[in-house]
């Protein structure tokens, strides 16, 4: 998601190459991330990055839970609801205490 307008578009970012640095540029306003540790090239602003191996032919990345990525992203206030949803730190906390089965997953990328 990009941070600069909690947009879902980086999927559709342009991949290159800045002085060496792998990086996707948002195309909504070309702000540039390095896709190693998710920091903005020339800001402040960083992505939410996950940890990844490569094992054969197979990209395995390591997701939080789908609360855990919910309650991260605030994905649940993108939804039209009756009421305004609390994100305050206790029912946040208690979102994610509440609904973590595993800590992790793990998915392979074929």
């Amino acid at each position: 998601m990009c941070p600069h307008k909690q947009a879902f578009v980086l999927s559709q970012g342009i991949i290159g190459d800045a002085e060496g640095i792998s990086k996707v540029a948002c195309p909504l306003h070309k702000k540039q991330f390095g896709l190693a540790d998710g920091q903005q090239l020339d800001g402040d602003l960083s992505l939410i990055t996950f940890p990844v191996k490569i094992e054969g032919d197979d990209v395995l990345v390591e997701l939080p839970s789908e609360v855990e990525v919910n309650a991260i992203l605030g994905t649940s206030g993108l939804r039209v609801q009756s009421g305004c949803p609390d994100i305050t730190g206790s029912s946040l906390e208690m979102e994610i205490l509440n609904g973590v089965k595993n800590v992790t997953s793990t998915v392979a990328v074929l």
